[in-house]
C-alpha cells in the first residue's frame, strides 16, 4: 500500500506541473504511468485514484480558497471521484486494447464531469497542451476531449510497453498521435501541401475590424464600493482614450467594468455615453442589469451614437457564487450566510444574443462561460463571426487566471474563430482561430495584475468547423461504440 501511495503522489505532482503556471506540458504524456503501476493488480485501485485526484485538484485549484474555502474542499473531494472510478475500472481490465478502453473511459468521465451538477470542465487533461499548436488543431474536429483521450492513450501505451505487453495496440496509440500532428501541421501550414487549402485560414474571410481591449486592474476590494464607481469608470475611460488613438471601431471592457446597474444609474450613463459619442466607437462593457424584479450579470453594447443597442444576460451562472441551487430551502440560506455572508440572487439569461456590428457579428461569454465548449459552439452556430470573453479573475490569483486563459484557446480552435478576452486583472488578449496568442495586455513582462490596453485588427470568420456543426456527439458515440465492442469481445472470450 505504501508503494501505491508514493506512486499516486508522484503522478499527481507530475500532472500539476503540466498545467499553468508551470506549463511543463510534456509531463502530461507520462504523468499517469506511475499511477497505472500503482493500481496494477491492486485491491486499493479506487483509493489510489482518489488520492491522486485529491492531490492533483488541490494543487491546481488552491486559488479557489481566495473565494471560498468550504467550496474548495467540497469541490476537490467531489472531483477526485472521477480519477478514482477510472483507476478502479482500468485495473479490472485484463483484456486486449487496454489503452483504447482507457482512453474512451477517460473521455466519457470528463464529459460527465463537464455536465453533471451544472458541470465544472476546468481542468480537462487536454487543456495542459494549449501551447502545442500542432496537436490541438484536431480540436476543430472533436473538441478538447480528443486531446485528453490521446494523453491517456499514450500513458497507458507506455505503461503496457514497459510491461512488454500488447505491443500492437501500443503501436496504434502512437499512430493516432502521429495522425493528430500531421493534421495539425496541415492546418497550420496548408500552403506547404499539395491539397486544396482547408486549413484554419480558410475560415477567415471577412473584412478587417480594429479592436481595443482594456484591462483596468481594479482591486477586488474597490470593485463594488459605491464611492469608487466613478473612479473605476474614470480609469477605464482614460485607458480607452489612449487606445482609441489608433481609431478602433470596437472597444471591449471586462465583466462588471461599470460596477453599477447601468440602465438605472443616470449619472454614470451620462458620463459613459458622452465619452462613447466623442470617441465614435462601439463599446462592449460588463455591468449589472435589473428588469421585472430580476437581477442579471450582463454585457451591454453601446453604439457610437451613445445608446444601448443590445444586451446579453449571462446564461450559465456560477453555483453558490451567483445563485444557490435550492436556495428556497431554509438550510441553504443559513449555510450561505454562514459560509459567505450573503445569498447570491442572479437570474440566468435565456437568449443567445448575437451582437451586430457593420463588420460582423459576435457573441459574448461572461466570466467562466468560456469553459463550457457547447456554449461557445451554440453561439457560433447562431451566427457569431468572432467570440468575446469578458471576465474578472482578480479573485483567482495568477494561477487561476493563467488556467482560465489556456481554456479560452480551445474555444478559438474548436470553432475556428478569433477569441477576444478582456479581464479586469488579466489575462487579456487576442487569440487567433489557430489557437495562436497574437497579443496580450502586458506591462514589464507581466499580464496579470497590471493595467493597460492592446490594439489589434481581426477578421471575422463565417465558415463552420466540423466541431461547430456536430459538437461532441460523434466522439462520444465512437467512445461508447468502441467500449461496447471491447466488452462484447471480452465476454465472448471468457465464455
Amino acid at each position: 500500500m505504501k508503494k501505491s501511495i508514493l506512486l499516486s503522489l508522484l503522478s499527481a505532482l507530475l500532472l500539476i506541473l503540466a498545467f499553468p503556471k508551470f506549463n511543463c506540458e510534456l509531463l502530461a504524456w507520462v504523468a499517469f504511468v506511475p499511477l497505472l503501476f500503482a493500481v496494477k493488480n491492486s485491491r486499493h485501485s479506487f483509493l489510489s485514484g482518489y488520492l491522486f485526484g485529491l492531490v492533483f485538484f488541490a494543487g491546481t485549484l488552491f486559488w479557489l480558497t481566495n473565494v471560498t474555502r468550504i467550496g474548495f474542499f467540497l469541490l476537490i473531494f467531489y472531483l477526485a471521484l472521477y480519477p478514482a472510478f477510472f483507476t478502479f475500472l482500468i485495473s479490472k481490465w485484463n483484456f486486449a486494447a487496454k489503452n483504447f478502453f482507457g482512453a474512451c473511459l477517460w473521455i466519457l468521465l470528463e464529459y460527465i464531469a463537464s455536465h453533471l451538477l451544472t458541470g465544472f470542465p476546468w481542468l480537462l487533461l487536454g487543456y495542459s497542451q494549449y501551447q502545442n499548436l500542432k496537436l490541438i488543431q484536431i480540436s476543430s474536429l472533436f473538441g478538447v476531449y480528443i486531446i485528453s483521450g490521446l494523453i491517456i492513450l499514450i500513458n497507458i501505451g507506455l505503461s503496457e510497453l514497459l510491461l512488454k505487453r500488447r505491443r500492437i495496440s501500443v503501436s496504434l496509440s502512437f499512430l493516432f498521435l502521429i495522425f493528430a500532428f500531421v493534421f495539425g501541421f496541415y492546418n497550420l501550414h496548408p500552403h506547404h501541401t499539395s491539397f486544396p487549402s482547408t486549413g484554419w485560414e480558410s475560415f477567415v474571410k471577412g473584412e478587417g475590424l480594429r479592436i481595443s481591449i482594456i484591462q483596468g486592474n481594479i482591486p477586488s476590494s474597490l470593485r463594488w464600493e459605491p464611492t469608487s464607481k466613478e473612479g473605476n469608470l474614470r480609469t477605464y475611460l482614460e485607458l480607452t482614450e489612449k487606445a482609441t488613438e489608433s481609431k478602433s471601431e470596437l472597444i471591449i471592457w471586462p465583466e462588471s467594468a461599470v460596477n453599477t446597474y447601468l440602465r438605472l444609474d443616470e449619472p454614470i450613463q451620462k458620463i459613459l455615453f458622452e465619452s462613447v459619442k466623442e470617441g465614435n466607437f462601439y463599446l462592449l462593457t460588463g455591468s449589472l442589469d435589473s428588469r421585472k424584479g430580476n437581477d442579471y450579470n450582463s454585457a451591454f453594447l453601446i453604439s457610437p451614437g451613445g445608446e444601448i443597442v443590445q444586451t446579453y444576460d449571462k446564461i450559465h451562472l456560477v453555483p453558490y457564487g451567483e445563485f444557490v441551487p435550492g436556495k428556497k430551502f431554509l438550510i441553504f440560506k443559513r449555510f450561505m450566510k454562514k459560509a459567505a455572508g450573503f445569498i447570491p440572487n442572479f437570474s440566468p439569461g435565456k437568449n443567445y444574443t448575437i451582437f451586430s456590428l457593420p463588420a460582423g457579428n459576435f457573441a459574448t461569454l461572461i466570466c467562466f462561460e468560456d469553459i463550457f465548449p457547447e456554449l461557445s459552439r451554440r453561439f457560433t452556430k447562431r451566427g457569431a463571426n468572432f467570440l468575446v470573453n469578458i471576465t474578472n479573475d482578480s479573485w483567482f490569483g495568477s494561477s487561476g487566471a493563467s488556467q482560465h486563459f489556456a481554456i479560452s484557446i480551445f474555444r478559438a480552435v474548436e470553432n475556428r474563430r478569433y477569441l477576444l478576452r478582456a479581464a479586469n486583472t488579466g489575462v487579456s488578449g487576442v487569440i487567433a482561430p489557430s489557437g495562436k496568442i497574437l497579443k496580450r495586455v502586458e506591462k514589464n513582462g507581466k499580464s496579470i495584475f497590471v493595467s493597460g490596453f492592446l490594439n489589434e485588427e481581426i477578421r471575422p470568420s463565417s465558415s463552420l468547423s466540423f466541431y461547430t456543426k456536430f459538437g461532441n456527439t460523434p466522439l462520444m458515440l465512437i467512445c461508447l461504440g468502441l467500449m461496447v465492442i471491447l466488452l462484447i469481445m471480452k465476454y465472448e472470450k471468457n465464455r
